[in-house]
């Protein structure tokens, strides 16, 4: 059981640092979060496959949205209204 459980904390160590650095504020992201993950006792395969869907972007393969459904509503109407200063 204690080999699986450093596989998984292996793995998850390794994801969190192939993940993107900010270089301003490196304190607070992502990758620290899951490099603390790593070390949990209680870690999970589950929680390291949801790091991988979470780095590959799966729930936007999954859900389609189409361009006017993501502007906000109020977008279309503030740049249609023609102004005095404008003809």
């Amino acid at each position: 059981m204690s080999a699986t459980r450093t596989k998984i904390a292996q793995e998850l160590s390794t994801l969190a640092a192939s993940w993107s650095k900010d270089p301003f504020r490196p304190n607070i992201l992502l990758q620290s979060l899951m490099q603390a993950l790593s070390a949990h006792p209680n870690l999970t395969c589950e929680a390291v496959d949801a790091a991988k869907a979470l780095r590959d972007n799966a729930m936007q393969r999954k859900v389609s949205f189409s361009r006017e459904r993501c502007e906000y509503p109020s977008y279309s109407v503030l740049h249609s209204v023609s102004t005095p200063c404008r003809k």
